[in-house]
């Protein structure tokens, strides 16, 4: 009962702040006008009961409700958006996209609309469309540098590595050797198959990481990819000797020799596992 009555209160509140907020929201960020003839309070009733609806998993009836909210006012680009969220949860993608894209036409400068556009391409493997959505994001909101660090991700899953070294490389110079851009940056260099330079770059965060598994474990794969493969089974060795009962590093070197096709190292290696 006191959960029921504290969602209530909740509601109560939402929908005040929602009726403070008519003024500002008349006028979207493109300078389009919303429809200025519906009833902006029954509007907002039924925007709150969408979203309590939504809230409590009722997919369908939420859905009713902001459609309810569009024949008022066909001109929110919140109604569009929160369908597309429901219908997105439902796994339908078609549709979310449609919604989004209806509610990014209502105001383009929204980055929520513009980052949920491009997740939704990048899911359907379309990375060139995604691309675009991060790039018209990043030029409104160029001080956001999660954008800048996904855009160059997607440049690099695009075979863009110019672009994406360009980007890697100004975190570089701005916070020196990290966790998130230089390896972004090694594992472009790895696709690329720069594999000196990803050496590089990879004992850089070595020593700043030096037991860290991953980064050991990309630096083993950067000297099979070189044909060095003794110096990889060092590398290997190293990481059984300071982890021996460590199953992601056992499992590792299994990968390892498998694919070298060492299969007596391998049959000596499961055995100590075993």
């Amino acid at each position: 009962m006191k959960v029921n009555n504290l969602f209530l209160v909740f509601l109560v509140m939402l929908l005040l702040y929602l009726s403070s907020c008519n003024k500002n929201l008349m006028i979207g960020k493109n300078g389009a006008k919303e429809k200025d003839d519906y009833d902006i309070a029954a509007y907002n009733y039924v925007y709150v009961e969408a979203l309590k609806q939504k809230l409590m998993g009722n997919s369908g009836d939420a859905l009713k409700y902001f459609e309810q909210c569009l024949k008022m006012n066909p001109r929110s680009d919140a109604a569009y958006y929160q369908m597309a969220q429901v219908v997105i949860s439902n796994g339908d993608m078609k549709n979310g996209k449609l919604f989004t894209g209806k509610a990014l036409e209502i105001d383009p400068d929204n980055i929520w609309y513009l980052t949920m556009l491009g997740g939704l391409y990048y899911q359907e493997k379309n990375i060139d469309s995604a691309i675009i959505f991060y790039e018209r994001a990043i030029k409104l909101f160029p001080e956001k540098e999660n954008l800048d660090l996904t855009l160059g991700n997607l440049y690099s899953e695009a075979k863009k590595y110019d672009k994406a070294n360009s980007i890697f490389e100004s975190f570089d110079k701005k916070y020196g050797v990290n966790e998130t851009s230089t390896l972004s940056s090694i594992k472009n260099l790895i696709a690329e198959s720069k594999y000196d330079e990803a050496l590089n770059r990879t004992q850089n965060l070595l020593k700043e990481y030096p037991d860290e598994l991953l980064y050991n474990g990309i630096l083993a794969d950067i000297y099979r990819s070189k044909g060095d493969k003794e110096k990889a089974i060092e590398v290997y060795n190293r990481l059984l000797d300071k982890n021996p009962d460590n199953p992601q590093v056992q499992l590792s070197l299994c990968d390892f020799l498998l694919t070298e096709k060492s299969y007596n190292d391998l049959f000596i290696l499961l055995h100590g596992v075993i």
